[in-house]
């Protein structure tokens, strides 16, 4: 009888393995195609521990970088389409297909939209004390003189708005690409260079220590961290260049994986704490599901190849 028993115990306890092996879910792997510190790598860990408490399942985020993005983009290209991988990156794919040639991967043929999450523009700052945008913009005019800006590197959001502001004005802008943002502010702290063109969350700390001023907003819209700060589309109606932060799945990941990690992504994102934040780190919520993303993708990527051929940006 004892035997039985034992006998019948250990049968079910084997029928129920499969069922618990299919709740034990693989962890979620998030790509991030740049070192860490960087504003897709804070964007990523902000959302991690919220998100896996929503999903239920582990999540580890795994920083890969290299040829300004363009490595990572390519393993998660490459990665099985099962739900489990996914690159947290954003504009770049844009930017990047627009300014590589031969890139082994397709922004809009190789990844399935999951979701946006947040965003946040490129500041032009100088160091505190000095002129605004449009004394800057009228000296160079007049004197035919011309301004160094540092950015986190060729093709960065900041390199394509630096660009473009020295084609919209005629003024002469002179890019000094830097393997990051920090090095970039450091040298303008230093005074080694006039201006830098970098993303807000890199250059809000400066700002409220009062060492940097933010001369203009590159983005479409001003930013409720510095409401004072005008944007260059005031100044140049028709300038905008954004900085996005999403997440995409390899190209034909099952869509019920997706919609399960977009809703999960998204009431992430809109969560008060995860507001507040994304906010103090100079980034704000912005969600999209699925298919507006894949929209947006779709009507961003012409913009983008025309304002890299318009800025004269290029990889060197």
């Amino acid at each position: 009888m004892q035997r039985r028993l034992l006998l019948t115990g250990l049968a079910t306890m084997l029928a129920s393995r499969p069922v618990l092996a299919q709740e034990a879910a693989p962890p979620l792997r998030i790509v991030v195609p740049f070192p860490p510190g960087g504003s897709y790598d804070v964007v990523a860990r902000l959302i991690q521990v919220p998100l896996a408490a929503r999903l239920r399942r582990n999540i580890v985020i795994e920083n890969r970088g290299g040829a300004g993005g363009n490595l990572g983009a390519e393993a998660v290209a490459r990665a099985a389409p099962d739900g489990n991988t996914v690159l947290l990156w954003g504009d770049g794919v844009l930017s990047n297909a627009a300014l590589y040639r031969n890139l082994p991967w397709d922004p809009l043929r190789d990844f399935a939209p999951v979701a946006m999450v947040a965003d946040s523009p490129v500041i032009i700052a100088a160091r505190a004390g000095g002129p605004s945008l449009a004394e800057l913009i009228a000296t160079g005019k007049r004197d035919r003189r011309g301004y160094s800006f540092g950015t986190a590197g060729n093709g960065s959001p900041g390199h394509i708005a630096g660009a473009l502001l020295g084609r919209m004005t005629g003024v002469e802008f002179q890019h000094i690409p830097y393997r990051g943002g920090a090095p970039a502010l450091a040298d303008l702290l230093g005074g080694q260079i006039d201006l830098a063109s970098n993303p807000l969350p890199a250059v809000i700390p400066f700002i409220q220590g009062g060492q940097l001023s933010a001369l203009a907003v590159a983005g479409e819209r001003r930013m409720p961290q510095i409401p004072e700060v005008p944007t260059v589309g005031e100044l140049l109606p028709g300038f905008a260049v954004n900085s996005w932060y999403g997440v995409l799945a390899p190209a034909r990941t099952p869509p019920a994986a997706v919609t399960a990690l977009s809703e999960a992504l998204i009431a992430t994102a809109r969560d008060p704490a995860v507001v507040a934040a994304l906010n103090a780190q100079g980034f704000t919520s912005r969600t999209l599901d699925p298919e507006a993303l894949g929209a947006f993708l779709r009507t961003e990527a012409p913009r983008w190849r025309e304002m890299v051929a318009l800025s004269g940006a290029a990889v060197e």
